[in-house]
């Protein structure tokens, strides 16, 4: 997350007044105002989504390894709305707010929703630090659309590799 206004930036072990979002998702450490994500969103060891048999070999091309758990949309779900509750009462006009990796993918769009409900300008960005699925291997995952909804209401969206926003693209278009 980028702020411009103040001297928030995005860096592996914490940003000035929130944890780093891998730091969060991680348990690794903890920040007065946000917490960790177990703490903040009451939901113990689920805090990881079941990322590590879901999202990541999903998007790693590693379909074999992906194994689904009913309960993980509405964590997953749970865990963005929280952080976009305690980010909007922090955000001024004219921010802007970069959001990082697949842990947090629908959070551009509920950032935007707010601040537009509040008329406040942010601009916002999200950067995938992993490979994007195929077309084919994005549709099995439980969350999809909502996935993608919340990517494109980013104003920037960045990937690793032109193959990697390829798929993005392909994705998109084929879910249009």
């Amino acid at each position: 997350m980028f702020r411009t206004s103040e001297k928030y930036c995005y860096a592996s072990t914490q940003l000035s007044r929130c944890c780093s979002i891998n730091a969060l998702w991680n348990n690794t450490t903890t920040a007065s105002r946000v917490g960790t994500l177990s703490s903040i969103a009451g939901i113990g060891n689920k805090t990881n989504y079941d990322i590590d048999s879901t999202i990541w070999p999903l998007f790693h091309d590693q379909i074999d390894k992906v194994s689904f758990n009913e309960q993980s949309p509405p964590i997953y779900r749970k865990a963005n709305e929280i952080f976009a509750d305690t980010i909007v009462p922090e955000l001024r006009e004219g921010d802007h707010i970069w959001v990082h990796d697949y842990h947090l993918m629908t959070l551009p769009l509920l950032l935007r929703q707010r601040a537009n409900k509040l008329n406040i300008k942010i601009r916002l960005g999200w950067f995938l630090h992993t490979p994007f699925p195929d077309e084919d291997a994005f549709t099995i995952l439980p969350l999809r659309e909502h996935i993608l909804d919340g990517i494109l209401g980013a104003d920037v969206v960045g990937f690793q590799t032109d193959e990697d926003r390829y798929r993005f693209l392909n994705t998109c278009s084929q879910n249009a």
